[in-house]
């Protein structure tokens, strides 16, 4: 544990925080990479997340998409696993 960075959220955390969560270990796992690092990130619940982006969707009352979900989950979901793409060998 001593080179280990935990990033942890719970249900009752507000929702900015849960989505946050995710892209704060997303941003301190791609810092690392760069630094030639290895670098290991898991998220334990990505429905936990997917369920707070709903949340923060329905405040700013966007439509709902595929399966009751605004369609800005899928894209964020996109978004964070475009980064590695960079990693994965050819």
């Amino acid at each position: 544990m001593e080179r280990t960075i935990i990033v942890a959220n719970t249900s009752n955390m507000p929702v900015a925080a849960r989505e946050a969560s995710v892209y704060t270990a997303m941003t301190l796992s791609e810092y690392y990479r760069s630094m030639g690092l290895k670098v290991l990130m898991m998220a334990d619940s990505t429905s936990r997340w997917a369920q707070a982006l709903r949340e923060m969707s329905n405040r700013l009352e966007e439509l709902p998409g595929q399966d009751a979900f605004p369609d800005g989950p899928f894209g964020r979901y996109c978004q964070l696993l475009r980064p590695c793409r960079f990693c994965l060998p050819e």
